[in-house]
């Protein structure tokens, strides 16, 4: 059954039964409705997908420093060639941290690296300071701590939240060669 509103239109009703006039009006009037929507929508999608863009960059930075500190810690148990002389902790960063983080692409300048750290093993579960090669056959290890400052630029994060350090330490234990 249709009947007419008091505008004049008319509307179909419902089982047969005529919809009042207010209700066709309100119905056509949620025409803006899917905009408002997308307005609170798309600005946490947005964020979510930057912030997942920023955590896998963290990542990868974690990941490249691990692998220089893992390379650094190799090259100080590394036995050295009798010509070559033995490894030094500054050696160390020179020889092999500091040319694959530039090859990572890092700024090397803003990596914190404070010297590697050399302990020998004085008695069965027992360390002391060593000093490389000083001891022939003695078990040593390298430990290699590197650190990284890494920005975030996520729309809604808190302040205090914007910026971590990217920090790593890696142990290897090496027997110098007699």
């Amino acid at each position: 059954m249709k009947t007419g509103n008091s505008s004049g239109c008319v509307v179909a009703g419902i089982g047969g039964k005529a919809m009042p006039g207010w209700w066709s009006a309100r119905v056509r009037d949620q025409r803006g409705q899917a905009l408002v929507e997308a307005a609170f929508v798309v600005p946490l999608l947005v964020t979510l997908l930057l912030g997942i863009v920023y955590l896998g960059r963290a990542y990868s930075i974690y990941a490249i420093i691990n692998h220089a500190a893992r390379e650094g810690a190799r090259y100080a148990v590394a036995p050295s060639c009798a010509t070559c002389g033995n490894a030094s902790p500054a050696d160390v960063w020179t020889n092999a941290v500091e040319p694959l983080l530039s090859a990572s692409g890092l700024q090397t300048s803003d990596v914190t690296h404070p010297p590697p750290t050399c302990e020998a093993m004085v008695s069965p579960g027992s360390w002391g300071p060593c000093q490389p090669l000083a001891v022939p056959g003695q078990e040593t290890r390298w430990s290699v701590s590197l650190s990284y400052p890494f920005s975030l630029s996520v729309p809604f994060l808190p302040v205090e939240l914007s910026s971590i350090n990217i920090s790593t330490q890696v142990t290897m234990r090496g027997e110098e060669r007699e």
